[in-house]
């Protein structure tokens, strides 16, 4: 856990996937949990210079309905991937990057803005339990 967001997830009983990359140079900057009753939420803000890399892990509670994942996106650039055996919702348009996926009731929603795409790659390729 080199970036210690398992050991912060396994304080609300989640088990991510997260990552084993971060490009050098970035710190985490704040983490926001937001408890609800049908849902646990927590986000890692990373900032480097400008350059933000956010890892959005939403749990949802057992039995619990998952709403549809969104995008927002202006000009539709959204390709399906297969990363690591996931099929994963990729975006990349004015200097953005997303990734979404669901897997075990935990929403991924892994976003960067300014960061080269390459690099991207490279982290959400570093997903791993």
């Amino acid at each position: 856990d080199p970036y210690g967001m398992k050991a912060k997830c396994a304080e609300y009983n989640m088990k991510p996937l997260t990552p084993s990359y971060i490009p050098e140079g970035f710190e985490l900057t704040d983490i926001a949990v937001d408890e609800i009753s049908s849902f646990t939420d927590v986000i890692f803000y990373y900032k480097k210079s400008g350059i933000k890399l956010n890892f959005d892990f939403c749990q949802y509670k057992e039995g619990e309905e998952i709403p549809p994942i969104g995008i927002p996106t202006d000009t539709y650039n959204i390709s399906e991937e297969v990363v690591n055996g996931r099929k994963m919702y990729i975006l990349k348009e004015d200097n953005q990057f997303t990734a979404a996926f669901l897997e075990d009731n935990i929403v991924y929603l892994i976003t960067a803005i300014d960061c080269n795409y390459d690099e991207c790659q490279k982290v959400i390729e570093s997903l791993a339990k």
